[in-house]
């Protein structure tokens, strides 16, 4: 019996760290002014521009967001890429949702093996999470997150 309930422990506490708090309804709704939104609209990059894919999914990263993944992209090196397994990286923080072949769809998760984000989008939503994904900073490194990019964007059949 103890071993039921720990094992349900364990599943729930792998689900809900796919889970960012602040966009799954648990923290209090904030109301948004139509000055906010008009701000909101002049910041974004929209992503079907960034990758000039007309077909892509019209998906809204800040200016802001963008910039720090070019940054990281430049500092880190090829010497840490090659120390790193994104293959692993993956498997250890990604596969929950994405699952092993990237195409499990869990709590939201897009199909990666769909994807067609550009490497600096996807250092992008790993680094600050997007909808329900978890924002991986400060749990893996810069180079981790450069590497389990780059692994997630090899599943992509596009």
């Amino acid at each position: 019996m103890k071993t039921h309930h720990l094992f349900l422990l364990l599943l729930l506490s792998t689900i809900l760290s796919c889970v960012n708090p602040t966009d799954s309804g648990m923290t209090k709704k904030k109301t948004i002014t139509s000055s906010q939104i008009t701000e909101s609209k002049a910041s974004p990059v929209r992503q079907s521009q960034d990758l000039n894919a007309p077909n892509e999914e019209e998906v809204i990263i800040p200016k802001e967001q963008i910039k720090k993944a070019k940054e990281i992209l430049a500092a880190v090196t090829d010497e840490e890429l090659d120390q790193l397994d994104g293959k692993l990286l993956f498997k250890q923080n990604c596969s929950i949702c994405h699952g092993i072949k990237g195409n499990m769809k869990i709590n939201g998760a897009k199909d990666l093996t769909k994807s067609k984000t550009s490497l600096v989008r996807g250092v992008a939503q790993v680094y600050f999470g997007r909808n329900l994904m978890t924002p991986f900073r400060g749990k893996l490194s810069d180079a981790e997150i450069v590497a389990v990019s780059k692994y997630a964007q090899s599943l992509s059949n596009n």
